[in-house]
Parts: structure tokens; sequence; C-alpha cells
């Protein structure tokens, strides 16, 4: 399985599957094992993890979120920190 190392803002290097291999290992049932297997270990370990865009703190911050979301500019999830 091909993967490259990708460094998020402010965060540990993570392991990005390739779109591909990915596709190819859901495919069958050994594929799925092996898939979970991957995932799981990366998130244990920390070097798996998502890319985050921007966070936004409380819900007075929601219509930027989504003003963001809308501009397809970002990449990487949009996070908004509920109180």
């Amino acid at each position: 399985m091909r993967h490259q190392v990708r460094q998020a803002r402010g965060a540990r290097p993570t392991r990005v599957v390739n779109r591909r291999a990915k596709g190819a290992l859901a495919r069958t049932e050994e594929g799925r094992r092996r898939a979970a297997g991957f995932i799981g270990s990366g998130l244990r370990d920390g070097s798996l993890a998502p890319v985050i865009a921007e966070t936004f703190d409380g819900l007075e911050r929601i219509a930027d979120a989504h003003r963001l979301m809308e501009s397809n500019t970002h990449v990487g999830k949009i996070v908004v920190r509920v109180p």
C-alpha cells in the first residue's frame, strides 16, 4: 500500500492513503480487515489524524464556518466547538 506523509497545521505528520489503494482494499473481506487495521493503528499511535482547516469557537461563529464551507477554499475539516 502506498502512502505519503503530510504535515497538518500544528500537528504531527499524518499518513494519507492513496485513493486507488483504498478503493481496492475495500472490495474484499481481507482488504477491509487490512484497511481497518491500518486505520486503527494509525489512530492509536497518532500518525493518522484528520487535517483541520479551521476551528470556530461557539455557536455565534457558525455563520463564519458555513461561509468557509461554501467558499470551497479550505483543505481539511471545519470544526465548530460548542461550549
